[in-house]
């Protein structure tokens, strides 16, 4: 889920089903049509042959926190692998040797020459949705990044897969408030984008990054956590930026398709990225462990959201789409996808897999303090 101020199982569950393989009755006998056959053995081609793995992957806007630690992993476990990274300020981006080289053309939505310059010899990507929240029409931008990177991707002649950070609830057209514009990216990559790319859309929940804005009023007198996630009985799926990192690492470097159909065109595997839940006390305890000091958790009620929001400064319009939102995540409107979901996703070529991911809550609160601190955020005790 996108970062709101901005997206349980012990193993890897896999919801596939296998291509019906109809067939056609002759006036002879019963045998496969031309066109049956070329599906069949396009399916079974599919399904048993190995791609190779990357040897170099794209990595765009490459300034977020889950880009800078999918960059900290690929270096470190993989370091034969070369990187090139793109963002709209290319000078923010550092080179570190001939393994990770930076694309000069400052990335744009609309401009497809940076896209291609970002992809440029690349066989693998992981592309994140930008923070168009903020925009007058983000829906609209979204829609032309999308198409932007379908037109760069589909005349790529080395791009073999796309890792894509979405968020839990992707698959819904309405009523998810900022999430819709992942959907619109999904929808728009699993229509037009080529055959030949293994196209994987990453749906994490919960931010918890999301506490960052008020984490100062923990680490400081009066020593709260306000929140929104209520009740405070009710527990939450809370990922952070390291966790996300590691299964895009997975996915961008796996040497099999992400499901039998992944590569071609209608299809996309939805990984739903399932973290343990936790209640917001929960947290306020992390806290009180971290800073050595008793962390209260207060709620904030729906009725003052509104408020809350416009007095951070947000438009109307951006305040009524993260009420919608996050009303919508507390009620479970907006949730992981059960097997009656995952069943309507295949009608449409998507096929969904869970993944258990691991999260230290109190090592990704940690990082979120000291990031505070290296911002010069107050202190705390």
């Amino acid at each position: 889920m996108p970062t709101f101020v901005q997206s349980v199982l012990p193993l890897d569950t896999t919801h596939t089903s296998d291509s019906h393989l109809g067939t056609h009755k002759s006036t002879s006998n019963t045998s496969l049509t031309v066109s049956h056959l070329s599906r069949t053995i396009s399916y079974i081609t599919r399904k048993s042959i190995d791609i190779v793995s990357p040897s170099q992957i794209s990595i765009f806007p490459a300034t977020s926190s889950v880009a800078s630690h999918v960059i900290g992993i690929l270096q470190k476990q993989h370091p034969h692998l070369r990187l090139r990274l793109a963002a709209r300020s290319p000078e923010k981006l550092k080179a570190n040797g001939d393994r990770l080289k930076v694309a000069q053309t400052p990335l744009s939505i609309d401009r497809v020459s940076s896209i291609k310059d970002a992809l440029e010899g690349s066989d693998a990507a992981f592309i994140l949705h930008p923070p168009l929240h903020l925009a007058g029409d983000p829906f609209a931008l979204s829609k032309t990044f999308v198409d932007t990177i379908i037109e760069a991707a589909n005349t790529s002649k080395t791009l073999k897969r796309i890792v894509y950070l979405t968020s839990m609830a992707a698959e819904k057209p309405t009523g998810s408030g900022n999430i819709r514009s992942v959907h619109i990216g999904e929808t728009a990559l699993l229509a037009n984008l080529r055959d030949g790319i293994d196209l994987v859309a990453l749906r994490p929940s919960y931010f918890l990054s999301n506490f960052s804005p008020v984490l100062p009023l923990a680490l400081n007198p009066p020593h709260i956590l306000p929140s929104m996630l209520i009740p405070f009985d009710k527990a939450y799926p809370l990922i952070d930026a390291s966790a996300i990192a590691a299964k895009a690492v997975k996915y961008l470097v796996a040497s099999q398709l992400s499901s039998p159909e992944a590569a071609s065109q209608g299809s996309l595997t939805a990984v739903q990225l399932i973290p343990e839940f936790k209640t917001v006390p929960q947290i306020a305890e992390y806290l009180s462990e971290i800073i050595g000091t008793k962390v209260n958790a207060v709620p904030i009620p729906e009725e003052e959201w509104a408020s809350t929001f416009k007095k951070a400064g947000m438009s109307d319009q951006n305040v009524a789409m993260y009420i919608e939102m996050l009303g919508g995540f507390i009620r479970d409107e907006l949730s992981f996808l059960d097997q009656e979901g995952i069943e309507q996703e295949k009608k449409r070529g998507v096929t969904v897999i869970d993944e258990q991911t691991d999260v230290d809550h109190e090592a990704a609160l940690t990082q979120l303090i000291d990031d505070i601190k290296a911002a010069g955020g107050q202190q705390g005790h």
